[in-house]
């Protein structure tokens, strides 16, 4: 059977099939039939709700276009058989629905063999499904091997010394600094600064300083580490960007990583770039957001000690713990 349009496997919507046999010992056509579910005439008068004139109309076929071709198996045998020939033997694709119906019409049986060609793209169809899940299969076992023991059966009963709750927590609220709305021209200026022991997110405050137009703050605290050689052995490098702004702009040379130096060269920064309050404005932050921050931040480090038997066992990386 020929399709106008190639079926998908899941979907047979061709509008018209050609049918034709062909006898097996001379290899000439015995039998030819069409069928067709479209007209453009009659298609054309019914979307104007006029029935059409007569014409040589090439519709002959209202069911699916699934059934065309048992329709057209059962009327080739017939018609062979009107002629005094008896089939006995059809050779054609293995598709049962057109056999059942060509048993289901004609009163003797018919004996039928798979057509070779078919039988051998059908193999090699199933071959390239069978190498097309192994393949699946192999990426599964490498994302299983990259995970750990993600993928294990039963993994959440594994951790059995994990202490069990009867209410999860709510997942945090991700607290952001939050500028100062609505800034007075009349409300000082406060500069700041921090130094640390690292420049990683687990160090400690060794000096906080603040300076204004009229008070300055300087403070020192033990910290309760020690102090990395990374933040105290190279002071003078590049990268320190306030150091090469007050070196480009102020031509001044200053004791960097000393907080209460650092907040009087940000102050003569910010004055000489005479930035007004409106420019400052963004840069800011309120007291209470900056106190939610941290508070949410210490809730964090509480709530990443539970997940610790997971990333130890490597069942989830110590960044997914973070997010989670």
């Amino acid at each position: 059977m020929g399709w106008q349009k190639r079926g998908s496997g899941k979907k047979y919507d061709s509008m018209s099939g050609v049918g034709v046999a062909i006898g097996n010992e001379t290899g000439k056509v015995l039998e030819r039939e069409i069928r067709s579910k479209n007209c453009r005439t009659c298609s054309y008068w019914e979307g104007k709700g006029v029935e059409a004139a007569h014409h040589d109309c090439p519709r002959n076929w209202y069911g699916t276009s699934k059934g065309m071709e048992p329709d057209v198996g059962v009327s080739f045998i017939k018609k062979i058989e009107e002629k005094n020939c008896t089939v006995s033997t059809l050779i054609m694709h293995d598709d049962a629905t057109t056999m059942s119906k060509i048993r289901q019409n004609i009163d003797h049986d018919i004996t039928k063999w798979s057509d070779i060609k078919h039988v051998q793209n059908s193999l090699e169809f199933k071959k390239k499904k069978l190498d097309k899940k192994r393949l699946a299969i192999n990426e599964n076992n490498v994302l299983e091997i990259r995970e750990g023991d993600t993928y294990k059966t039963e993994i959440d009963m594994l951790c059995q010394n994990m202490q069990e709750t009867d209410v999860i927590s709510n997942p945090l609220v991700v607290e952001e600094l939050n500028p100062v709305q609505n800034i007075q021209t009349s409300i000082p200026c406060v500069y700041f600064d921090l130094e640390t022991t690292s420049l990683s997110l687990n160090y400690d405050i060794v000096q906080i300083s603040a300076v204004n137009d009229i008070h300055v703050f300087d403070q020192y605290i033990t910290p309760s580490s020690g102090i990395s050689k990374y933040a105290s052995e190279y002071p003078e490098l590049k990268s320190h960007k306030q150091e090469v702004l007050v070196s480009t702009f102020l031509k001044k040379n200053y004791s960097a990583h000393n907080a209460s130096a650092d907040v009087q060269m940000l102050k003569e920064l910010v004055e000489f770039t005479k930035c007004s309050i409106t420019e400052l404005s963004p840069y800011s932050f309120t007291t209470t957001s900056c106190a939610l921050c941290l508070k949410q931040n210490m809730v964090s480090k509480t709530r990443l000690v539970t997940l610790k038997p997971l990333t130890e066992r490597s069942v989830i990386s110590t960044a997914m713990a973070k997010k989670i």
